[in-house]
């Protein structure tokens, strides 16, 4: 819609054919803007494109701007991993004893 179609109808052509294409081509890019919304809304595509996101925040953890991994927040994260597998077989072992 520019500036010479506004919307409460000044600056509109008096022609009933320049009018109606026009009206045509405001219903396709409302058709258009409604077919994305509800292909967002969609379970399966929310769910892709929230995993996308996770992908993205755990690789942004590990790596620099360049791509290359940050060895020290690997590393990190991998002794927290065994930390927390280590309190786990303990507190088992505590619980049959």
């Amino acid at each position: 819609m520019g500036a010479e179609q506004r919307a409460d109808g000044t600056g509109l052509p008096e022609d009933p054919d320049a009018l109606e294409k026009i009206i045509d081509a405001r219903r396709q890019h409302l058709a258009q803007t409604v077919d994305e919304l509800a292909m967002r809304t969609q379970p399966k595509e929310l769910a892709r494109r929230t995993a996308n996101d996770a992908k993205q925040r755990a690789l942004g953890l590990v790596s620099d701007d360049s791509g290359d991994l940050r060895y020290e927040r690997v590393a990190a994260g991998a002794a927290a991993v065994v930390l927390l597998v280590v309190l786990v077989v303990i507190r088992r072992r505590a619980a049959r004893a």
